[in-house]
């Protein structure tokens, strides 16, 4: 049975608006996939605060995102991330994969926005064999890139190399510094079952 969806993210992120702009118009693929050849319109296009994009088909069927960008101190931008439509089969399914999937997207965009504002990028899309999609499958990704269940940003992991960083840096001595800038805190609003980025933290 088809029904009504809407989910709404908030919260600032690296890039003034008009970096934030080109990178929800025409900088797609380095954070989202390519959106060049999608049968959108735009039914609100302001530069470089509001733009409304949206799909419809058959039976009422409609896929929508709206993006409202206000400029924040130091050259960051507040974003309110807005993706309604109709999801016809799987309800529950259907949502919870697009509510986890636009939180990624936008950790993607936050990333993209803090080291490559402004460069084009080119899209691969690489599937992974079947065994891939087990419960086993990230944590043998995971294990294979050195990372720890405990890994994040600015922590050292074990190097999946025989030789590690910190021999490296003994070696040649030099030292490697690393900050992780702020990012949204995310949290679930239970009252509407939507996703919100409430603050940085």
């Amino acid at each position: 049975m088809s029904k009504d969806f809407e989910i709404v993210v908030e919260g600032e992120f690296p890039g003034d608006p008009e970096q934030m702009w080109d990178a929800i118009t025409q900088n797609t693929a380095a954070w989202l996939f390519p959106t060049d050849d999608m049968p959108g319109v735009d039914l609100v296009s302001e530069r470089p605060t509001h733009h409304v994009n949206r799909m419809e088909g058959p039976d009422g069927w409609f896929n929508q995102l709206e993006q409202v960008i206000e400029p924040r101190p130091g050259g960051h931008s507040f974003l309110r991330w807005v993706h309604s439509g109709v999801i016809q089969d799987d309800w529950d399914n259907q949502y919870d994969s697009a509510s986890k999937h636009t939180l990624f997207y936008l950790h993607t965009l936050s990333e993209y926005l803090e080291h490559f504002a402004g460069r084009s990028a080119v899209y691969a899309d690489v599937q992974g064999p079947e065994a891939s999609c087990g419960p086993e499958g990230f944590e043998t990704l995971r294990s294979a890139l050195g990372l720890t269940p405990t890994s994040a940003v600015g922590r050292p992991s074990p190097s999946p190399c025989p030789e590690s960083r910190r021999e490296r840096q003994a070696s040649t001595g030099t030292q490697s510094t690393s900050s992780a800038s702020a990012r949204p805190t995310v949290s679930t609003d239970s009252s509407v079952g939507t996703p919100s980025v409430l603050s940085s933290g």
